[in-house]
């Protein structure tokens, strides 16, 4: 590849894009990060300008560490992962130069590989870039113009739009390519980017301004409505596609991004009218325009199918898909003028999706086909169901015929071999079927294809590259050249145009006919391009009525041509054909949805040759099983002669000899020939089985009784090895069943014995049952089990399985099949089950198993059952194998029993040392060493020699070797030998051990010596019949001293367990030594009184004494890697950087730092190179200097802490002080606020009762004087007017007082919320005519200011079904009554023409869900159902007024704040609003405030209550019934009134307003005199009945005598008789503490009225009361 053309391309890249290096640097582990190359785009995101500076830079722009390591494994993942997971990479750089809404940059990065060279990465934008500063920035933007780049060769650059559009697929990067089809020459696609850059924008809005907009129906822009202009610059500001449509003309009006989605037709669209603009839909959008501009409807679609004036190269309108939306737009007189349409073309999605869609179900029906057959009809289902993206599909299957070599000589070449193969059709797709065949899908034909000789030597990725672009434009052509061939056809050959040819380019093929259209061109360089290719203006005469009712159902004119090729084969394995989607482009996402269906075709074929060929191997295997059983049946024939003739001499001459010695060496041999003959035998019946000739004659037989005479013979051996065996089979069970007592007997002796071999403890049951017309034989152990492994070919047979001829499917049954595990004995060639098996199988019946190891157990228990299922009758038998003779009972021969237990009763035999005798005369009659002179051999008796073997004749031949020299100890296994070696209290000195051993290996037992800190010295030589040399280094590896391989000669065994032997005593000797001057020194550091420790030459500590760990403080548990962590923040960085200078410059080093602990030490720590090797690491000590440093530090903190106290004392007298301030402030202010407050009312009131007494004054003397003349009084208007004014002032009284009494309630509130003795008293009422009575006492002042009032209740009030409430009246009323004050007094400034105060009034069950003042939502059916339930009562006041500043919502309900807008009122405590938070605090709610500022302000709050149900009034009484209640009559009777009040004015309007009223008044200015009045009018009469007053209101602050002390003396006087009944006392004051008006209820009052008060309301209390204090004075009397 030419350096100059990647450097080209990388410059001329219109985005960030750089090179990185695939080859490590040298000196380095792996590649580098900083780019060796990098355009003017990348450097302008560092903002450098040179390419040195970019380098160290790059790295930095990263958000986070993890993002590096995400990139790096992403560039350099190992083994293809993140190659082909994923293609490419988003990351977020960090612009800490750019502006704030460009300092965050996010770009899709794609990666290249140019092989054994760098990588390529290129980007995609996904946000916007920093704008240049730069005049080269300022050039035309890329994205309006198709992007031609210089391509290197052999180079994949995957375009980031078709990467960006389809995410999902995985793209090979490959471009599109096109073959024209008259002189074919292939050429790549060319795209345009259809992005909208600043520029665009800019473009556009100029159009919009020179556009003349006089000439249409908006007219010039000066004239066009407000929210024209408003909608028009957003539109055309927005990066989005957007569209105006205005006025009943639909004006179309859109920006930039909608006309690069219109393509050609902007801008002839721009400016027109709906109609002209899109007539070719009109008719479709027409009536969705005029409902939204007439009705108003707001209409919207997704991913809707459009076909614009946008058309294919075919002529054919083009496949859209868009989702939009019409939203109506308001004009200035609040009527719809037009509507906005936001149009998104989401055509790459859909397409994407509906060929993802493809691709899931290609890889799923091909992942499942076992067969190429399967294979190619899954293909062809999937296609037959994808219409519109596949019109028409054929598939061919490639077959190879034959390899030959090429007829010509081009170029002085030399001749390359060429494949032919026959390409047969598979099936098709949408190509109509026609008598004599469809051109385009012939039946089969035949080509030759060059041979790809250098394939092996070029990576995958490189086979699949994209074809050279210089090659496709100007190199590569087609001819066709007529040769002799055969009758059927033609033949073709294919070169370059240039004249030269290699293997690679030269293609021949032979059509049966060429009548059918010529796909040969096509599928030549397709295969030889590894890709897809596209075949354009397919003939009509071959297209006819191909994809007729498919898809758009339009003639199908261009195809593709797909090779599918298998992993690892040279030539295509299958060609897809595709006709192309007619109303969609060949783009490069079709081309990537084409390669990634070819890549998954590919893999599929290859799963499926896999498994074709596995299926292959499969028979292959079953086939040599078999000859390999043949091998060894043909073998154990021809070795039964030589047995014959060895077996026979060696028991003629056991019984012959005399010796001992020399009779057991006979035995030795006689027993092994023994076993090989019965190996012989057996593969004889394997022999025998698999010909058929093993038949068998079954007679009827007694199976329990010859069974139990079977399993008796192993008794002795079993229970010799303390096994429980029991045999439960009943002797006198005369049922029979049809054996053949030879084949029965090796399968009985095979069981047992197999339970024997793996059964060292516990118990072997024997049992034979009968059961629903089978016998059931079966074998149970309790040993070792065997593994899930082995028992996982599937699933046993049951036991009521009828059919007896089906094989078990277990792999213990499997021939040669070996189970890993513990058992007495490794020896064995793993033919037994399998044996047994077929001996079953002989009898028409099964065998299974069932197994557990301690491991796969939840209890740990373990063992494994045979069962053995054969029928009681004689219907399954030939009758030619059956012998009818009497059911009697077979004596077992005991031929094949024989050497099974024989062999059987070796397994684990030993001979103790100290139990025989032979073992100690030995010494003399042992087997002849060889050559071995004794004198060279220093062997003493003391030395122990351990034999491990499981064979005990092996033993007993090597312990004859050793014995005459050392003694002798012998163990059958592995952990047998290592019990031994921990139990013994001499250890042996050196250890014979076999390899291949059962329960513990030779292997495994070498393991654990080594493990063993008393074994590990120990030397061992292995012994085995392994000879092969990976064996030998295996076990030395493994930690073996020596390694001798069977046959073995007795001189070297003997020589080489010598020289181990003396080894070991001097390893031993010298481990010794070291132990002990390693337990002095290590005594010696213990004892330090200085910690002391040692580092290796990593820097990790490796040692250290008790002392260091006591002053680090560091857990000796603990690794002491990180005993910097023990040290203190403020010292480690310096210690660690101590450390580390002390590995890098070797010098020694002197620190004192502190610990955690506590402790401060002085550190010594130096290198450990003068002392000895260098290398060796480092030694230190820390000395402890905690107390010297602590004495120093107390000293410095006893100073310290003199100088915080003083500043402590400062600090708070000065805070006493301040807090002393604060006080005398608040109270000053509370001063200074109640006194204004309070002042002003004051003045008003006392200017206004001036004017009134002037005016009446006035009009007095008026009347006096037309009294005095006896003349007729006219009022004129200057009388009226003046009347006016006194009206007008008695308001202004009025509002003065309430103001007053707002004012005294708020103070005495602050000064109780202050003392904490605040409480809330809660009572019933009913909610409508409390909140009505409230707002009733702002009518005038509503009225006076010309403010409009609305109040209204919510609709959850009736539905709830609630009327009264109980609650805190005064409070409630207390906190409205601020809250309206304050609204009032706001919306009397406001500049607003509407002038409204809204009050509304809501109920609910629930408090709000999150932090507001909001009532919550409630079910329609709620209702408040039961008295006292608790309720939340939730009340807003909305004004008109000027609304707040944000800065005043934080200050609002603060103490002494007021808004910003108070200056412009007169009034305002600042306490209103912070009393109203107090307020609904301890009601249980809180308050809130909304508003925004020039809008008015609305303020909500909630408060906590109860419902309350009043008592339904009784029935009316029935007809006829006297009713109970007392008719009276309804004329009202006057109230005799009792006034006792001190202040002469408030007694005087009172007692006016009474008398006015009806009532009849009595006056007294103190107790005194109120209790005179009380005894004059209750003077007796001739009846002795006196009278009394109805009512007395007490004030109880008065002189000589109070309130309280007159009532608790009228309440005496009543006690003795002395007044009648019980006077009604109303109490009139204005203390409103709970405690004042509990002091009033105690001293007998009857109720209390606080002052002031209405007289409305204080007659309605007095009459009620009154009169259920007379009915109650009735009732008792």
């Amino acid at each position: 590849m030419s350096d100059q053309n990647l450097r080209d391309f990388i410059l001329k890249y219109p985005y960030p894009a750089f090179v990185l290096d695939a080859k490590p640097a040298v000196g380095h582990l792996g590649p580098s990060l900083k780019p060796s190359l990098s355009n003017k785009h990348f450097r302008r995101l560092l903002r450098v300008k040179n390419k040195a500076h970019a380098l160290t830079s790059w790295l930095e722009l990263f958000g986070s560490v993890d993002d590096v390591k995400h990139f790096t494994l992403w560039v350099f993942g190992s083994g293809g992962t993140y190659e082909e997971s994923q293609p490419t990479f988003t990351v977020n750089l960090v612009l800490s130069w750019a502006r704030p809404e460009y300092s965050h940059v996010k770009l899709q990065l794609i990666k290249t590989a140019v092989p054994h060279e760098v990588w390529v990465i290129t980007s995609l934008p996904l946000s916007p870039l920093p704008p240049s500063s730069t005049p080269e920035s300022t050039a035309a933007p890329v994205a309006r113009q198709s992007i031609q780049l210089p391509v290197p060769v052999n180079l994949r650059i995957p375009h980031p739009r078709s990467i960006s559009a389809t995410p999902d697929l995985k793209s090979s990067g490959n471009r599109p390519l096109v073959i024209d089809h008259q002189d074919h020459t292939f050429h790549p696609l060319h795209t345009a980017d259809s992005g909208v850059s600043p520029e665009m924008i800019q473009e556009h809005k100029q159009l919009f301004k020179n556009f003349p907009w006089h000439e249409t129906a908006l007219g010039a822009p000066e004239t066009w409505p407000v929210a024209l202009h408003c909608y028009t610059s957003y539109m055309l500001d927005n990066p989005y596609p957007k569209a105006l449509w205005w006025g009943q003309e639909y004006v179309f009006i859109y920006n930039a991004a909608y006309a690069a989605m219109c393509g050609k037709k902007h801008p002839g669209m721009f400016g027109q009218t709906g109609p002209v603009a899109w007539q070719e839909i009109w008719e479709m959008i027409g009536p969705l325009a005029d409902s939204v501009l007439n009705k108003g409807n707001v209409i919207a679609k997704q991913d809707d199918l459009l076909f614009f004036d946008k058309l294919t190269a075919a002529m054919l309108p083009e496949e859209t898909y868009h989702s939009w939306s019409y939203v109506p737009v308001i004009s200035d007189d609040g009527k719809i003028a037009g509507f906005l349409n936001s149009s998104f073309e989401t055509t790459g999605r859909v397409m994407a999706e509906r060929r993802l869609q493809c691709l899931r179900h290609l890889g799923e029906r091909s992942a499942l086909a076992s067969t190429t057959e399967a294979y190619c009809q899954a293909i062809l289902d999937v296609f037959s169901a994808t219409q519109v993206d596949a019109p028409f599909a054929a598939l061919y299957y490639i077959r190879e015929e034959a390899v030959k070599d090429h007829d010509e000589m081009v170029a002085g070449r030399s001749k390359k071999p060429l494949i032919s193969a026959l390409l047969q059709l598979a099936g098709t797709v949408g190509i109509p079927a026609k008598s004599s065949g469809n051109p385009l899908a012939h039946s089969k034909f035949r080509m030759e294809f060059g041979r790809a000789t250098n394939s092996d030597t070029i990576p995958k990725s490189q086979r699949e590259a994209s074809i050279s672009l210089s090659t496709l434009v100007s190199n590569i052509c087609w001819r066709q050249q007529s040769n002799a061939s055969d009758d059927s056809g033609s033949t073709v050959t294919s070169s370059r145009g240039d004249g030269s040819s290699d293997s690679d380019s030269v293609t021949r093929y032979t059509v049966d006919s060429l009548d059918a259209y010529d796909w040969r061109p096509w599928i030549a360089e397709a295969s030889r391009q590894k890709q897809a290719i596209l075949v354009p203006s397919l003939p009509l005469s071959a297209t006819e009525g191909v994809g007729k009712n498919r898809g758009w159902n339009d003639t199908v004119r261009d195809a593709i041509v797909i090779p599918i090729s298998a992993e690892g084969r040279e030539l295509d394995q299958a060609v897809l054909i595709l006709g192309v989607n007619t109303r969609a482009p060949y783009n490069r996402e079709y081309a990537s949805w084409i390669d990634v269906v070819r890549m998954t075709l590919s893999s599929a074929l290859t799963a499926v040759l896999s498994r074709e060929a596995e299926t292959q191997r499969a028979n292959q295997l079953a086939q040599l099983d078999a000859a390999k059983t043949a091998f060894f049946s043909n073998a154990s024939h021809e070795l039964r002669t030589p047995l014959t003739l060895i077996t026979a001499p060696l028991q003629d001459a056991i019984r012959s000899v005399d010796n001992r010695k020399v009779k057991d060496h006979l035995q030795l041999a006689a027993r092994n020939a023994a076993r090989l003959s019965r190996l012989v035998d057996s593969l004889m019946d394997f022999s025998k089985i698999e010909g058929g000739k093993l038949l068998g004659r079954y007679s009827p037989v007694m199976l329990a009784s010859f069974t139990s005479d079977l399993a008796a013979l192993f008794r002795s051996t079993i229970e010799k090895s303390n096994i429980e065996y029991r045999v439960e089979c009943d002797p006198a069970d005369n049922r029979i069943a049809y054996v053949d007592p030879e084949l029965w007997e090796k399968v009985v002796f095979n069981l047992i014995g197999n339970a024997f071999k793996y059964t060292l403890e516990g118990s072997i049951i024997v049992k034979v049952e009968f059961d629903s017309g089978c016998a059931m034989f079966s074998v149970r152990d309790t040993g070792v089990g065997i593994p899930s492994q082995d028992l996982d070919k599937g699933d046993p047979i049951s036991k009521s399985a009828s059919v007896f001829l089906i094989p078990i499917p277990c792999l213990v049954f499997d021939r040669f099949h070996r189970v890993e595990a513990t058992s007495r004995s490794q020896e064995g060639t793993g033919i037994g089950l399998s044996l047994t098996r077929e001996l079953v199988r002989l009898h028409g019946g099964t065998v299974e198993v069932q197994s557990r190891t301690a491991a796969e157990s939840n209890d740990g228990s373990h063992g494994t059952t045979f069962t053995v299922l054969i029928p009681t009758g004689n219907e399954h038998i030939p009758l030619t194998h059956l012998e009818e003779n009497s059911p009697t009972v077979v004596t077992p021969q005991r031929v094949y029993a024989r050497g099974i237990i024989d062999e059987a009763a070796q397994w684990g035999k030993v001979n103790d040392i100290n139990s025989s005798n032979e073992t100690s005369n030995d010494s003399e009659g042992g087997m002849s060493t060889g050559s071995v002179d004794s004198g060279t051999l220093f062997f003493m008796q003391s030395d122990i020699i351990l034999i491990v073997d499981d064979n005990a004749d092996m033993r007993k031949y090597m312990k004859s070797l050793f014995v005459k020299y050392c003694t002798v100890l012998e163990a059958s296994n592995g952990q047998e030998a290592l019990d031994m070696m921990h139990s013994a209290h001499t250890k042996p000195h050196i250890v014979v051990a076999d390899q291949m051993m059962p329960v513990l290996d030779g292997i495994s037992l070498l393991a654990a010596m080594k493990a063993c800190q008393d074994l590990r010295l120990i030397p061992v030589v292995m012994v085995t019949a392994a000879s092969t040399d990976d064996q030998k280094l295996e076990g030395l590896l493994s930690g073996a001293d020596d390694y001798i391989a069977k046959p073995f000669a007795a001189k070297h065994l003997v020589a080489r367990t010598h020289l181990q032997l003396q080894i070991g005593k001097r390893r031993v000797e010298l481990d010794a030594k070291f132990k002990r001057r390693t337990s002095e020194l290590r005594a010696l550091s213990e004892l330090a009184p200085v910690g002391i420790f040692r580092a290796d030459m990593d820097g990790t500590i490796v040692y250290a004494n008790p002392k260091w760990h006591e002053l680090t403080g560091h857990p000796s548990d603990r690794p002491l890697s990180d005993w910097t962590e023990c040290v203190v923040d403020e010292h480690r960085n310096a210690v660690i950087e101590a450390w580390d200078r002390l590995f890098e410059d070797h010098l020694p080093v002197n620190i004192e730092f502190t610990f955690k602990s506590g402790r401060t030490v002085q550190a010594q720590i130096g290198m450990l190179d003068h002392l000895t090797t260098k290398g060796m690491g480092a030694m230190g000590t820390l000395t402890d200097i905690s107390e010297r440093r602590m004495l120093q530090e107390a000293q410095l903190a006893h100073a310290e802490e003199r100088e915080a106290a003083a500043r402590q004392s400062a600090a708070e007298s000065e805070l006493r002080r301040q807090e002393a301030e604060d006080r005398r402030r608040a109270q000053e202010l509370l001063i200074d606020v109640t006194s204004h407050e309070l002042r002003q009312p004051v003045s008003a009131i006392l200017n206004c009762a001036s004017l009134i007494r002037s005016n009446f004054t006035k009009l007095r003397k008026e009347l006096e004087k037309s009294l005095s003349q006896k003349s007729e009084f006219r009022p004129d208007m200057a009388l009226l007017n003046t009347m006016d004014e006194d009206l007008e002032a008695l308001d202004a009284i009025y509002q003065c007082g309430l103001s007053q009494e707002r004012i005294a309630n708020d103070v005495l509130s602050l000064s109780r919320i202050q003392l904490e003795v605040l409480s809330i008293l809660p009572v019933d009422f009913v909610l409508a005519d409390e909140v009505r009575r409230v707002c009733s006492l702002f009518n005038n002042e509503l009225s006076m200011k010309n403010i409009t009032f609305m109040l209204t209740f919510g609709e959850s009030i009736g539905r709830l079904g609630i009327t009264h409430v109980r609650l805190d009246k005064a409070r409630f009323a207390q906190i409205m009554t601020n809250l309206l004050s304050n609204a009032i007094k706001f919306t009397d400034i406001s500049h607003h023409p509407k002038r409204v105060i809204h009050v509304n009034v809501d109920v609910a069950c629930q408090a709000p869900a999150d932090s507001t003042c909001l009532p919550p939502s409630h079910p329609e059916d709620e209702r408040v159902s039961t008295n006292r339930q608790r309720i939340f009562l939730y009340l807003s006041v909305r004004d008109s007024g000027p609304g707040l500043k944000p800065e005043d919502l934080a200050l609002l309900f603060q103490r002494f704040a007021q808004g910003s807008n108070s200056h412009e009122v007169f009034g305002g405590s600042g306490l209103g609003l912070f009393v109203s938070r107090k307020l609904c605090e301890l009601m249980g709610g809180r308050i809130e405030v909304s508003s925004e500022y020039g809008r008015g302000a609305t303020f909500r709050f909630f408060v906590q209550g109860e419902s309350f149900i009043p008592p339904i009034p009784p029935a009316p009484a029935a007809p006829g019934q006297e009713s109970k209640i007392e008719v009276k009559d309804p004329a009202p009777v006057p109230l005799r009134v009792l006034i006792t009040e001190d202040n002469q004015i408030n007694q005087t309007v009172l007692n006016r307003q009474l008398r006015r009223a009806g009532c009849l008044t009595t006056l007294a200015s103190d107790g005194v005199e109120a209790i005179r009045a009380i005894k004059e009018l209750y003077t007796a009469n001739e009846e002795g009945v006196g009278q009394q007053f109805d009512v007395i209101l007490m004030d109880c602050e008065m002189p000589v005598m109070n309130g309280y002390d007159a009532t608790r003396e009228i309440r005496k006087m009543e006690s003795e008789g002395l007044l009648g009944h019980r006077n009604y006392i109303v109490a009139l004051t204005g203390n409103a503490r709970e405690a004042q008006v509990r002091s009033a209820l105690d001293a007998g009052m009857d109720s209390v009225t606080m002052k002031p008060y209405k007289l409305e309301e204080l007659l309605k209390t007095m009459r009620i009361n009154t009169a259920h204090h007379q009915q109650q004075s009735t009732d008792i009397s």
